[in-house]
C-alpha cells in the first residue's frame, strides 16, 4: 500500500479535480448563456433603450432614430442627442402646463404649444418650430441660451444641427429614411420582448445556479473538513507541519528516485540494444566499409579544393 502522504496527495487532488469539473460545467452553462446575452446586446441593447425612451418622452421612435442620425452628422453622439431630447420632451411637458424653464423660450420665438384646434402638438412639430427659431434667432449667444433652456448641457452642441432651420433637419431625416437606418415600431418592440425575455432568462439560470451551488454546499464542506481532519492527524503523527513537509519531502523524493531508477533501466535495454546492432554490422564488416567510403569521399573533397 503506498504511503498515507501518498494517498493523500492523490486523493486531494482527485478531489480538487473533481470540484474543478463542476465548477466548469457550471461557468460553461453561465458562460454559453452570457456569449449569446452579449452577442445580442451589442445589437439589440440600443434598439431596446429606444423603445424605452420613446415611451418614456411620448416621441415616436422615428423621430428619436432620425434625430440622433441628424446629431451624429454633427458631431454629437446618439446617446447625448436622446437624453437631450428626453429633456426636451419633460420642459415641453412643463410647458403645456404653462410653467418650466421652456415656456419663456417658446413664447419668445412665438411658438404655441397648441395647435389650431386646441390640441397639444407633438415634440416633433414643436422641435421644427423650435430649430427655425434657432435659424432665424441673431448671434451665437442668443441662440445658444435658446437650445439651452430647450435641451439643458447638450443644447450648446445641437445648435448647430439645429441652425439650418426646419428644412435642414427634415433633409436629414430623410436622409436617414432614405439610408434605411430607421427601424418601424413593429422591429422594435420585437427586440424590446426578445431582450426582456432574455434578461428573465439569465436572471432564472442565476437563480439555478445560486441553488445548485447552496445545494452542494453542504456535502463540499463536509469533504472540505474531510481532509482538512485527515491533513491534520497526519502532521500530528509526524510531529507537527515542520515534521510533517519533511515527510512529504521525503516520500516525494522516494517517488522522484523510483521514476528515475526506472528510466535509467529503460536506457540501459536501450543502450544494449543499440550496442548489439553494432556489433553486427562490425562482424558483417559493414562498419568497416562505411568508414572507408567515409575516407574516401574526404580524401576526394580535399584533392577537388586543391584544384581550385
Amino acid at each position: 500500500m503506498a504511503p498515507i502522504a501518498t494517498r493523500l496527495i492523490l486523493n486531494t487532488k482527485a478531489f480538487t479535480k473533481g470540484i474543478k469539473t463542476a465548477t466548469k460545467g457550471i461557468g460553461a452553462l453561465g458562460g454559453a448563456l452570457g456569449k449569446v446575452g452579449g452577442t445580442v446586446a451589442k445589437i439589440g441593447l440600443a434598439i431596446d433603450r429606444l423603445g424605452k425612451v420613446s415611451k418614456t418622452t411620448g416621441i415616436a421612435t422615428d423621430t428619436l432614430q432620425k434625430f440622433g442620425f441628424a446629431a451624429e452628422q454633427a458631431g454629437i453622439t446618439s446617446d447625448n442627442a436622446a437624453l437631450a431630447l428626453r429633456r426636451f420632451s419633460r420642459r415641453l411637458g412643463e410647458a403645456q402646463k404653462g410653467s418650466g424653464e421652456l415656456l419663456p423660450a417658446l413664447r419668445r420665438l412665438g411658438i404655441d404649444v397648441k395647435d389650431a384646434g386646441g390640441n397639444f402638438k407633438t415634440a416633433e412639430q414643436v422641435l421644427f418650430e423650435f430649430a427655425d427659431g434657432i435659424k432665424n434667432t441673431e448671434g451665437a449667444s442668443a441662440k445658444l441660451a435658446l437650445a439651452f433652456k430647450a435641451f439643458d448641457s447638450e443644447g450648446a452642441e445641437l445648435v448647430g444641427t439645429l441652425e439650418d432651420g426646419a428644412e435642414g433637419l427634415k433633409k436629414m431625416f430623410d436622409r436617414a429614411q432614405a439610408l434605411g437606418i430607421v427601424l418601424d415600431n413593429k422591429t422594435i418592440v420585437g427586440v424590446e420582448k426578445f431582450t426582456d425575455s432574455l434578461n428573465e432568462l439569465k436572471r432564472m439560470m442565476g437563480g439555478v445556479i445560486n441553488r445548485l451551488t447552496g445545494a452542494l454546499a453542504p456535502a463540499l464542506d463536509e469533504i472540505v473538513k474531510y481532509f482538512t481532519d485527515v491533513i491534520l492527524k497526519t502532521a500530528e503523527a509526524q510531529g507537527g507541519f515542520e515534521e510533517f513537509g519533511k515527510y512529504l519531502k521525503d516520500q516525494l523524493l522516494t517517488v522522484f528516485q523510483s521514476v528515475g531508477r526506472a528510466f535509467f533501466e529503460v536506457y540501459k535495454v536501450i543502450t544494449m540494444i543499440i550496442n548489439g546492432i553494432i556489433t553486427g554490422l562490425q562482424k558483417l564488416g559493414v562498419i568497416n566499409e562505411l568508414q572507408e567510403l567515409q575516407s574516401t569521399i574526404k580524401d576526394l573533397r580535399e584533392e577537388s579544393q586543391k584544384d581550385f
